[in-house]
């Protein structure tokens, strides 16, 4: 993989053998090699796969390289990665565990998309976030997304913002009436 990333990958450079010496040997390809300029990308590049690896049940080796030697002369590391999260099946246990009519939480990631489009969000861009168990996002009453994040040194979730459609806030009935909700949950 090495001999065939360098003799596809233009002008060998000292850069580029350090770039190919600190990059996993799974992912060494021409379209690697063209889009990481430095050691430390491809350091950060490998531990990403072995985050999105650890996050999607489906993307093993074979997926992941199969995909960096189908990218198109404008694709992106970081689109392609992204396209993994999407995907995403093992996500952090969500604060709240039972949803029902009024409180339901987003536990899939098809939840999250969803939940990006109907509410005119930017919830799609910080799936990464979610994968990491930064934030957890549960819709209350079809009216407002709710978002939970993590307290330090695992000591639970709090209520962080009640976002309303378009990044805007909710109105102060159903901020209220979502804050009342989740004091009953803890």
């Amino acid at each position: 993989r090495s001999v065939d990333a360098l003799s596809h990958s233009g002008r060998i450079t000292v850069r580029k053998l350090e770039v190919l010496a600190a990059i996993d040997p799974r992912w060494r390809h021409k379209h690697t090699l063209a889009r990481i300029d430095t050691p430390g990308e491809a350091m950060r590049f490998n531990a990403a796969v072995e985050f999105v690896q650890g996050a999607c049940s489906r993307v093993d080796d074979e997926v992941v390289a199969e995909a960096i030697a189908a990218m198109g002369p404008s694709s992106t590391l970081p689109r392609l990665l992204d396209r993994f999260v999407r995907r995403a099946d093992r996500l952090p246990e969500h604060p709240i565990q039972i949803g029902d009519d009024e409180l339901r939480p987003f536990i899939t990631m098809r939840d999250y998309i969803d939940g990006a489009r109907r509410y005119r969000n930017c919830l799609a861009s910080k799936l990464d976030q979610v994968v990491a168990g930064r934030f957890a996002i549960a819709e209350f009453q079809g009216q407002a997304l709710l978002e939970f994040r993590q307290l330090t040194a695992g000591a639970g979730w709090m209520l962080w913002l009640v976002h309303g459609p378009r990044n805007g806030p909710a109105s102060v009935r159903v901020s209220q009436e979502a804050e009342a909700k989740c004091d009953l949950l803890s």
